[in-house]
């Protein structure tokens, strides 16, 4: 997932976040629902193509097309098969 991706995640989670104090009953378990929803992508959006860890100075796609982010350690390691747009 692209930076831009991951910060619009970031933003409905912590708009979640935020809510969720503000609300009781029913709504509050649907904006706690929401925020599970969201919390696996925020995690998979700040991930290593590679390591699958968070990234850690990351180096961007070569294309625009490619949304995939790795770390900078792994900058001369082998990609694996389904990163090759970052080759």
């Amino acid at each position: 997932m692209n930076p831009a991706g991951a910060t619009e995640i970031y933003i409905a989670a912590c708009r979640c976040a935020m809510l969720l104090s503000a609300r009781s009953g029913a709504e509050a378990e649907q904006v706690q629902a929401d925020l599970c929803r969201l919390l696996p992508y925020l995690r998979q959006s700040l991930s290593c193509a590679v390591c699958g860890n968070l990234l850690k100075n990351p180096i961007g796609p070569k294309t625009s097309v490619c949304q995939h982010f790795i770390c900078k350690r792994y900058g001369t390691h082998p990609i694996p098969e389904q990163t090759n747009c970052l080759k």
